[in-house]
C-alpha cells in the first residue's frame, strides 16, 4: 500500500513538473502497478472506468472542434459589442469567455480562473472532476440539478458565481474605459454546436431511462 501511495505522489509530481510528458507519466505508473502486482494484470481491463474515459475522450474532440469553428471567438465578439466599458466586457467574459484585451491580464485571469472552475463543477460535462464524480457517484446529468429529492450542486454553483460579481465589480471598479470592437469572426461551421448541444440533450434524456446500462452516458 506505501508503495501504491509513493507511487501515485510521484506520478502527480511528474505531471505537474513535466506537463508533456504526463501521458507517459500516468501509463507509465499503471504499467508499474501491474509489474509490482499491486494491480493484477487480469483485473486492470475492469479497474478502468470505461465510463468516464468514454465521457473525457469523446467531450474533449466535441469542444476541440467547437473552439476550431470559431463559435466561442463569435461569443466573444456578441459579447464585446453589448458591453459598454472594459469593466462590464472583463465580467461578462471571466462568466464565460475570454479575449485579449489591452488591460493588465492578472486580475482577469484570476476572475476567469474561478469562474471557469466554477462553471466547470455545475454539470456533468463540466469538467474531467465532474465527470469522474459522475461515475464514482453513479450520476446522470440530471442528479448534478436534483439528486434524493434536493436540489443538486450545481445551484451551489451558481450561488457560488453570483457572489463573485460584486467582488469583481470592485476589482474592476477603475476600469471603466469605453472600447472600441470592430472584429467580427465568422463561424465556419455550425456541426461542433449542433453536436455539442445535441449531447447535453442526449445526457439530460438519458437522465430520465431507468435501469440503463453503466456505460450510457459514456457511448452518448
Amino acid at each position: 500500500m506505501k508503495i501504491a501511495i509513493i507511487l501515485f505522489v510521484l506520478m502527480y509530481v511528474l505531471i505537474i513538473f513535466l506537463p508533456k510528458y504526463r501521458m507517459a507519466a500516468a501509463l507509465g505508473t499503471a504499467v508499474l502497478f501491474m509489474i509490482l502486482g499491486i494491480l493484477p494484470m487480469s483485473a486492470a481491463p475492469g479497474a478502468v472506468n470505461w465510463n468516464a474515459l468514454m465521457m473525457m475522450s469523446g467531450t474533449m474532440v466535441i469542444v476541440d472542434y467547437f473552439i476550431g469553428s470559431g463559435m466561442p471567438a463569435k461569443i466573444a465578439d456578441v459579447l464585446l459589442e453589448k458591453s459598454g466599458n472594459v469593466r462590464t466586457v472583463t465580467i461578462y467574459m471571466s462568466l464565460l469567455i475570454c479575449r485579449e484585451l489591452k488591460i493588465s491580464p492578472v486580475p482577469m485571469v484570476l476572475s476567469i480562473s474561478v469562474s471557469s472552475n466554477l462553471q466547470g463543477a455545475a454539470t456533468l460535462v463540466g469538467d474531467t472532476t465532474s465527470i469522474m464524480l459522475g461515475a464514482f457517484a453513479n450520476m446522470d446529468f440530471m442528479d448534478f440539478f436534483w439528486m434524493n429529492g434536493r436540489p443538486g450542486i450545481f445551484f451551489a454553483v451558481e450561488f457560488g458565481a453570483l457572489l463573485t460579481i460584486p467582488v469583481m465589480f470592485f476589482l474592476f471598479r477603475n476600469d471603466t474605459e469605453k472600447i472600441t470592437h470592430v472584429g467580427k469572426t465568422k463561424v465556419k461551421t455550425m456541426l461542433p454546436t449542433i453536436l455539442l448541444l445535441l449531447m447535453i440533450a442526449l445526457l439530460i434524456t438519458a437522465s430520465f431511462i431507468p435501469n440503463k446500462p453503466g456505460i450510457t452516458n459514456g457511448m452518448i
